[in-house]
Formats: structure tokens, C-alpha cells, sequence
């Protein structure tokens, strides 16, 4: 199973879209982002099945949470 990282600006806000998308059924594990690699200077994250890429972006979206796609 391929796997699709998302970035949010903090803990908080991975802990946040984590209940967002549990609610949604959709499983995420919170992953630490290695800040060098990252673009935009997120260190937060949620892993997810890529499978579940547009449900995730929905939700997120709905939900008002800005992302990045690592």
C-alpha cells in the first residue's frame, strides 16, 4: 500500500486533523517531519493510505485546515 504525507503548521493542528479524519473513518498515523526536507518549515504530519488522498483533502478542507503536501 502506497503512503501520502501531509505537513500542518503544528502538533496541535496534526492532533486536530487526526480527530478530523478519524471522525471520517479514514486511519492516519501523526509522523515527525525531518524539518531540512521539508519546504515550507512543518515539522508535524499525518500519514496516510494514498488511496484516501481526495477524502483527506476534502476533509481538511472542510474543516479549515491548511496542509502541504510533503
Amino acid at each position: 500500500m502506497n503512503k501520502t504525507t501531509i505537513t500542518v503548521g503544528s502538533a496541535t493542528y496534526a492532533m486536530k486533523a487526526k480527530r478530523v479524519l478519524q471522525r471520517m473513518k479514514i486511519r492516519t498515523k501523526l509522523v515527525k517531519v525531518d524539518a531540512a526536507r521539508s519546504k515550507n518549515g512543518c515539522t508535524h504530519g499525518l500519514e496516510f493510505a494514498s488511496e484516501d488522498f481526495f477524502s483527506v483533502v476534502m476533509g481538511l478542507n472542510n474543516a479549515g485546515i491548511e496542509y502541504f503536501i510533503y
